[in-house]
């Protein structure tokens, strides 16, 4: 006769589903706002996470067995560069590439969502200002949001709609949290020439060579030069290399 533990993890990996979800950002809220000509091109996120290129969460029983998975239907990296193109259009910074002056990219460090004893989900950005003329970073900074709640509906009762939309209230809260801090609306909004890449409350620029591989990834990707196997594939061999 199986053991009760057993017939539960056996009843966990038949039920166990997968859910796809879009990650958007949705202008409002109190994020200070930048008027005039936008001046920054978003270039790209790098997905370092230690997972799946799309995946974002998973639901778990009372023996930590996964039930349920969500997946984002496009990469985490694509979801966070355009919930970042939504939000500086929504506030006039967003400039087309031919005349940016200033581009936005970074690091996608954290971003997720698990049901286990109560719902929790993080994201953590590191974002990086390039001025295009020079090609050098003239600000970088990390920013994150957390969020949990309890609930008494665990387990295969556990509603992943709801677990994701907090994944998407953290990465919104996260991208609120950049445009709201002065000191990047003040290198945003002013044109690069004079702008010192480095100051005492920034930041240290490190090393960009895993992320500019991984940007450059990604990049290819959007182009639709390389298939989503090739990209994740690749992905994981750079992540392998850190």
């Amino acid at each position: 006769m199986l053991h009760a533990s057993r017939i539960c993890l056996l009843l966990g990996f038949v039920l166990a589903c997968s859910n796809t979800v879009t990650l958007r950002y949705s202008p409002g809220g109190e994020t200070a706002k930048a008027g005039g000509p936008g001046l920054i091109y978003v270039r790209g996120f790098a997905d370092v996470r230690k997972k799946g290129a799309s995946d974002l969460g998973v639901v778990r029983g009372g023996f930590g067995n996964i039930l349920k998975r969500i997946y984002t239907d496009r990469p985490v990296s694509a979801q966070v560069t355009d919930a970042f193109r939504a939000a500086l259009s929504s506030r006039s910074l967003l400039a087309e590439p031919e005349d940016a002056e200033i581009a936005l990219e970074g690091t996608v460090t954290k971003l997720d969502c698990n049901h286990f004893y109560r719902r929790e989900a993080h994201t953590s950005v590191r974002v990086v200002l390039v001025d295009l003329a020079s090609e050098k970073p003239i600000f970088a900074r990390i920013y994150a949001a957390d969020e949990t709640s309890a609930t008494l509906a665990t387990g295969i009762l556990s509603s992943t709609s709801r677990l994701a939309g907090m994944a998407e209230r953290t990465l919104q809260k996260t991208i609120d949290q950049v445009l709201a801090d002065p000191e990047f609306l003040s290198i945003a909004t002013t044109t690069p020439g004079s702008i010192e890449p480095t100051g005492p409350t920034r930041e240290p620029l490190r090393d960009r060579t895993t992320e500019d591989r991984l940007l450059e990834l990604q990049r290819l990707l959007e182009g639709n030069l390389i298939s989503p196997e090739e990209y994740e594939a690749k992905r994981q061999q750079i992540l392998n290399d850190l």
